[in-house]
């Protein structure tokens, strides 16, 4: 079975090589939003309303090209579980102080990543979401990163490439990491995550140094959770806002009024907003089986009936 998969994905790898070679980076659509956050169901829609094919994740750290990237750029027994799960990397305004990066980038944005991960992990990653054979043929690549809110202004700058960010309420998304026990956040040093390193991290973190080594040393996982949140999620806000080629999108208003939302994300990327009701409607590959049936108040508002008052208070404080 694991070598099926494995020629699978080399056979798909090599269909969007093809289709790579006619591809250009400004022509791909880059998403972009915190875990669990509704990011794969996003891509799954506007990869449909632009006949796009889906990279999925590539910034995750058990892809050999991408983890060989990191390592030269950090300390390389720093790089392990959990602290590598949940590091973003930073760039900045631009891609070109790094030509290795500015390739891995590309190749993410023209589909000619290969993305392999090793066979205890699944063999296969930033392809496995797709559905049907037919769509490793389609040209226009949509890729997302729950990692990539460091990258986006500058993915943004280089390449032209339009980046949409999907944001959602920090206090629904640390229900749903509960839900999970996605403790990755409470386990990993924040001062480390935000700050170390000479890449331009630490200057855009600097006023919070104090408060991160205050919550590594006594942070619950709902705070440690929505500090990293905040400091990600507001980075592309503040860097992008206003620029042609950008949208915020709120998953609220995805699960209210899609056609809205779609419609705005349709303007910038010059398509027609035409997309079935069913598409909306269908979970993504990434949706927890138990929650497949529920109700829409239920997916943007659970969170109220789920979490204590210490922990809302912990997250509304940060």
């Amino acid at each position: 079975m694991k070598s099926f998969r494995k020629l699978k994905g080399t056979l798909a790898h090599g269909v969007d090589c093809v289709t790579g070679t006619f591809q250009k980076p400004e022509e791909a659509v880059f998403i972009v939003g915190f875990w669990n956050s509704g990011t794969t169901w996003f891509q799954q829609m506007v990869s449909k309303m632009v006949g796009a094919k889906r990279i999925f994740d590539p910034f995750y750290f058990h892809i050999n090209e991408y983890r060989r990237l990191v390592e030269k750029r950090i300390n390389q027994v720093s790089f392990q579980w959990p602290f590598a799960n949940v590091y973003c990397p930073f760039y900045g305004d631009t891609l070109e102080c790094d030509d290795l990066v500015q390739k891995y980038v590309r190749t993410s944005l023209t589909g000619k990543l290969r993305g392999a991960v090793p066979q205890e992990h699944g063999g296969e990653w930033v392809r496995h979401i797709r559905e049907r054979r037919s769509e490793h043929f389609r040209r226009r690549i949509v890729t997302k990163c729950v990692r990539g809110q460091f990258v986006a202004p500058a993915v943004h700058r280089q390449f032209g490439t339009p980046v949409l960010h999907i944001w959602r309420d920090p206090r629904a998304v640390f229900a749903s990491l509960k839900r999970r026990n996605w403790r990755w956040f409470e386990q990993a040093s924040l001062r480390a995550l935000l700050t170390a390193g000479s890449d331009g991290r630490s200057q855009y973190a600097a006023q919070h140094a104090g408060y991160l080594e205050k919550l590594d040393a006594e942070g619950t996982f709902a705070m440690k959770m929505a500090a990293y949140w905040a400091l990600t999620e507001n980075y592309v806000e503040r860097e992008l806002s206003g620029f042609d080629g950008f949208v915020s999108v709120n998953y609220d208003q995805m699960v209210l009024e899609p056609e809205q939302a779609l419609n705005t994300v349709a303007d910038v990327l010059d398509v027609s907003c035409s997309i079935e009701e069913d598409a909306v409607e269908k979970n993504s590959n990434t949706t927890q089986s138990t929650r497949h049936d529920i109700s829409k108040m239920n997916r943007i508002a659970g969170w109220k009936s789920e979490l204590n008052s210490s922990q809302l208070r912990s997250i509304e404080e940060v």
